[in-house]
């Protein structure tokens, strides 16, 4: 089941998506240097996330709600790319980023090719 909803407006940048969303920028001086910008990275996926969902947010209650995410391969050289759009319907799998989750297929297709340096520091952790 493929769903896709272009007639609303995707953010192209993390700071666009704050500025769709009203959230504010977090300073995370305090975590520790070597976590920092994976926590940043963590933080700003959520907001483009929120922004690219347009209100729509995962009901874990309900089964037959598809819940999409990016997926992505290592090449041999290291280099992290954008492979597909998966899905699933209840199951909340840490491993996915299961917070990170998009309304349809075509939202995560676009999240994970725009936004792909930010998932290699989330996916790779630095």
């Amino acid at each position: 089941m493929k769903t896709q909803n272009t007639d609303r407006k995707l953010p192209i940048t993390a700071e666009e998506a704050y500025a769709m969303t009203g959230a504010k920028k977090v300073d995370f001086s305090n975590v520790p240097e070597d976590k920092r910008a994976f926590i940043a990275a963590v933080y700003d996926m959520t907001v483009v996330v929120e922004a690219a969902n347009d209100g729509w947010k995962a009901d874990w209650d309900d089964v037959v709600q598809l819940k999409c995410f990016p997926s992505f391969d290592v090449t041999d050289i290291g280099v992290l790319c954008f492979s597909s759009a998966d899905y699933y319907y209840t199951f909340a799998n840490a491993g996915n980023a299961s917070h990170l989750v998009c309304r349809d297929e075509a939202t995560a297709a676009y999240v994970g090719r725009q936004f792909i340096d930010l998932w290699n520091t989330i996916l790779k952790g630095k």
